[in-house]
C-alpha cells in the first residue's frame, strides 16, 4: 500500500535515527485518547479508533456515509486483515532433504557403502559359497611321486536373509479440492514424505542392523575384525605424534590381516578429524590432519558422521571402520522402491510403497576392521 494518508506519517524522511520529543511537535488531546502531534499526524491509537479513521477516509473517497455498513465492512477488513503474500512452491522448505545419510544414495553426499539387488522378487534368501584351496607343496624325490598328497578344496556356504519394509500414503477427492484452491501438491508432498521414511529406515538399518530379523549393519558385522585404538582423539589428551602411531597401527593391523593390502575407505567420527585439524606437532604449525591425510589415502577419502561417535562396543567412545570398498566383497543388498496402487476405497486412494533390506554383505570379513576407542 503505498497511498500516505493523513494519520499515516510519512517514512521517506531518509534513514531511520534516534529522535527525541521536540521532534515530534506540540501534542494535542484530540479524544478517544489519542493524540495529535504537529508534525507527525495524529497517532493510530486503538484498533477501533483505526477503523473509524479508515472509515473517514474511505467515505470520502467514496462519497459515502461513513457509518454506513460497506465503508465500516471495508474500513475493518483493511485494519484487521493480514496482508500476506504467499511465495510459489519453489520458495517452500521441505525438511528433511539435508539430512546427513551415508548409505542413502543422495546428490551430491558420498556414498560409504553401494547398494545392489541380486535377489529378483518374491526371493527371501541368497547364498554364495567360499572356496579355500588345501593343501601344500614338498620336497621329494622324482621317483617318489606316490608319497605326494593331494591338493584339494574346502567348501564353506554363506547365506543371507532379506525383509520386507514400507509405508503407505493415501490422497481423497476433498484433500484435492482444496489442494486445489490453495495451490499444494498434496499428492507429491505425500510422496515425498513416504521417500524420506523409507530412506531413514534403509540408512538406520544400513548402519547398525536389524537383530530381531538378523540382518547386519556396518557398523555391527559380527566377524568383522576389532583393534584397539586407545583414547579417543577428540580427548584432547593425545598428542601429535602419538596420533600419528596409532594411524600408522590401524594400518598395519590391516595390511597384516590381509596379505599386505592397505584399507581404501574409513568411517569415523567428525570429533576427531576436528582434533587432528587443531592437534600440532611441538614447535611447528604441521596439524597432525595435514601430515596424516597426505600419507593415507583411506583417511583422506574417509567418510565422517556423527553416527561413529559413539558406535564402540560399550557404546560410549568412537569406532572407526577401516575397509575396501569393492562391490564384489562388500555390498548392502537393497531393492529399491517398488509402488502399488491406487486402491480406491470410496473417495479415497492409497498406494503401497515396497522394498527390501538384505543388510550388509561382507564375503571378506577380514577386509573390515573395527577400531574401538575409550573415552
Amino acid at each position: 500500500m503505498s497511498a500516505h494518508f493523513d494519520f499515516i506519517p510519512r517514512a521517506d524522511a531518509g534513514p531511520v535515527s534516534l529522535i527525541d520529543d521536540s521532534m515530534l511537535g506540540a501534542p494535542q488531546q484530540v479524544g478517544g485518547g489519542l493524540v495529535r502531534f504537529d508534525k507527525l499526524g495524529t497517532e493510530l491509537g486503538t484498533e477501533s479508533g483505526a477503523v473509524a479513521k479508515m472509515a473517514r477516509f474511505l467515505a470520502k473517497r467514496w462519497s459515502m456515509d461513513p457509518n454506513c455498513k460497506e465503508v465500516m465492512d471495508a474500513a475493518a477488513d483493511f485494519t484487521y486483515s493480514t496482508l500476506e503474500k504467499v511465495l510459489g512452491p519453489s520458495a517452500n522448505l521441505r525438511r528433511g532433504e539435508d539430512r546427513p545419510y551415508i548409505f542413502v544414495p543422495r546428490q551430491g553426499r558420498p556414498l560409504a557403502l553401494e547398494s545392489q539387488n541380486l535377489l529378483p522378487p518374491g526371493w527371501r534368501t541368497n547364498s554364495y559359497q567360499v572356496l579355500e584351496p588345501t593343501g601344500q607343496a614338498h620336497w621329494l624325490e622324482p621317483h617318489s611321486v606316490r608319497k605326494l598328497p593331494h591338493v584339494d578344496f574346502s567348501q564353506e556356504k554363506k547365506e543371507n536373509g532379506a525383509h520386507y519394509y514400507g509405508v503407505k500414503y493415501a490422497v481423497s477427492i476433498p484433500d484435492q479440492w482444496e489442494a486445489n484452491i490453495l495451490d499444494i501438491d498434496v499428492l507429491g508432498e505425500r510422496v515425498n514424505a513416504a521417500t524420506e521414511a523409507l530412506d531413514a529406515f534403509r540408512e538406520r538399518v544400513s548402519g547398525v542392523g536389524d537383530v530381531l530379523k538378523k540382518l547386519p549393519g556396518m557398523f555391527t558385522l559380527g566377524d568383522a575384525l576389532i583393534g584397539l585404538g586407545g583414547q579417543t582423539f577428540s580427548s584432547g589428551s593425545v598428542d601429535a605424534p602419538t596420533q600419528m602411531r596409532r594411524l600408522a597401527n590401524f594400518q598395519h593391523l590391516y595390511f597384516r590381516a590381509n596379505r599386505e593390502r592397505v584399507p581404501t575407505m574409513l568411517i569415523a567420527p567428525y570429533s576427531d578429524k576436528y582434533a587432528m585439524e587443531n592437534t600440532y606437532f611441538t614447535g611447528t604449525s604441521d596439524s597432525v590432519w595435514e601430515k596424516a591425510s597426505a600419507k593415507y589415502a583411506w583417511l583422506r577419502d574417509a567418510v565422517w558422521t556423527d553416527r561413529a561417535a559413539l558406535a564402540n562396543a560399550a557404546g560410549n567412545a568412537p569406532r572407526w571402520v577401516l575397509y575396501s570398498k569393492n562391490i564384489n566383497e562388500l555390498y548392502i543388498e537393497h531393492t529399491e522402491s517398488r509402488v502399488f496402487g491406487p486402491f480406491q476405497d470410496y473417495m479415497m486412494s492409497e498406494f503401497v510403497v515396497l522394498r527390501r533390506h538384505g543388510g550388509v554383505v561382507s564375503k571378506r570379513p577380514e577386509r573390515v576392521l573395527y577400531v574401538d576407542f575409550t573415552p
